[in-house]
């Protein structure tokens, strides 16, 4: 399954939100308006657990960073 993902820049670090693709980035991320985003796009989690960023958010413009997965198996462990 394909979800969407923005990590935020937060009040105690780098805060990464997961959530289903249907919804928007912008959206998302309108949502925690004291947190600004930094990067945002695309995640598949495999059935072995890796997870793999790509993309960008057209929304937000912003693109996948190189160390997203690193935040993101925080969630998802």
């Amino acid at each position: 399954m394909t979800w969407k993902y923005i990590i935020f820049e937060g009040t105690t670090g780098f805060d990464p939100i997961l959530f289903p693709a249907y919804i928007k980035h912008d959206g998302m991320a309108r949502k925690f308006p004291a947190w600004k985003p930094i990067s945002a796009g695309f995640v598949k989690i495999g059935k072995d657990g890796t997870i793999n960023c790509y993309g960008h958010s057209e929304s937000l413009k912003l693109k996948a960073g190189e160390n997203d997965a690193l935040a993101l198996e925080h969630l998802v462990a």
